[in-house]
């Protein structure tokens, strides 16, 4: 019984170290060859350096899109870029159902469930991005652009501000999903 319980008092640390994992996630914005910088939703900015660290993701670090990090005290175990790249929509209020946004990875855009503004085009900053297109509606037609910043990217999950405004925009698949548990 005494072994035992000197093994249980060994082994005990190991796990509570092997669980010490921390996931950091943020909005990129700047990236060189080996490091990347970005923004956590809290607006602490973090840089790391991602030699020889596991990418558990697609290649390629693009401004905007959003980084998961594993971190296990002070070394960076893994990371995964969001893109921010897709379809994204937001509830219409009152109404049952979504209007939004495609990005696409050539910079065009284009509206989802809205005939009077139309996205044509989007532009990558520096923790934010610029949406162009054209108004319709009224009788009118005029030019727009629309500057989003940046406050979070999930997988299905897009927070951004504008003029002062937040938006929550999510993957067409999870907001149908979420419409159905109300």
């Amino acid at each position: 019984m005494k072994k035992l319980a000197i093994i249980i008092l060994a082994i005990l640390p190991v796990l509570f170290i092997s669980c010490g994992n921390e996931t950091v996630n943020g909005v990129i914005t700047d990236a060189t060859m080996n490091f990347v910088t970005f923004v956590t939703p809290d607006n602490e900015i973090v840089q790391i350096s991602l030699e020889n660290v596991e990418n558990t993701g697609i290649n390629g670090v693009l401004l905007c899109d959003g980084i998961e990090v594993v971190k296990k005290g002070d070394n960076i175990e893994s990371f995964r870029v969001l893109p921010i790249t897709g379809k994204w929509v937001k509830p219409i209020n009152g109404m049952d159902d979504f209007d939004g946004i495609e990005l696409r990875e050539d910079g065009s855009a284009s509206s989802i469930n809205m005939s009077t503004l139309l996205y044509e085009a989007w532009e990558r900053g520096n923790g934010s991005i610029d949406i162009l297109g054209i108004s319709i509606g009224n009788g009118l037609q005029f030019k727009f652009t629309e500057n989003w910043k940046i406050i979070s990217v999930t997988d299905d999950e897009l927070i951004v501000m504008e003029d002062g405004t937040k938006y929550t925009y999510m993957r067409p698949n999870v907001a149908k999903d979420r419409m159905k548990k109300k």
